[in-house]
């Protein structure tokens, strides 16, 4: 029997990830595009038997960056990061009312390398930020940066 002509889903390494004003933005991770909608329920006159449910509020989840550590980049970038997550920690404690959110693009690549889907997340910041992952003597890995990034909301926009 031959193979229905379908289209293969697309693969899970295959993504891009631009946000304004990064040099150096190649990331080897991203998750928690996510949402999730509360539940609100109550009572009816007449259906006292159940609860009504409707929707409540919705929250988006944090999203999770990661990079190789890369330092001396003739291309430069190697501080994105840290100067985005020192921006936020310049309000927290200075009351400063300098702009650190930022939106930005989540790109999603078919095997052909034709760009399917772009996700765009609103008013990104750092609520987290790792300059370097576990440092281990007795391993060869990559040394990785992470950035949790709290944000108002996504949606596609490809």
């Amino acid at each position: 029997m031959a193979r229905a002509s379908i289209e293969d889903p697309l693969k899970k390494f295959r993504f891009r990830i631009i946000v304004d004003g990064f040099q150096r933005a190649g990331f080897s991770k991203c998750e928690g595009l996510e949402k999730t909608t509360e539940e609100a329920t109550y009572r009816e006159g007449g259906q006292n038997e159940t609860k009504q449910k409707s929707a409540g509020l919705t929250n988006y989840s944090d999203l999770t960056l990661e990079r190789g550590q890369i330092v001396g980049s003739q291309r430069g970038g190697d501080n994105d990061f840290i100067t985005w997550a020192d921006q936020v920690n310049q309000v927290s404690a200075a009351g400063n009312a300098a702009n650190y959110r930022k939106d930005l693009d989540i790109q999603q690549f078919s095997a052909q390398n034709v760009r399917m889907r772009v996700w765009r997340v609103y008013e990104a910041w750092p609520k987290v930020f790792k300059p370097v992952g576990p440092l281990d003597a007795s391993s060869s890995e990559n040394s990785v940066e992470v950035i949790v990034l709290a944000n108002e909301g996504w949606e596609p926009v490809q």
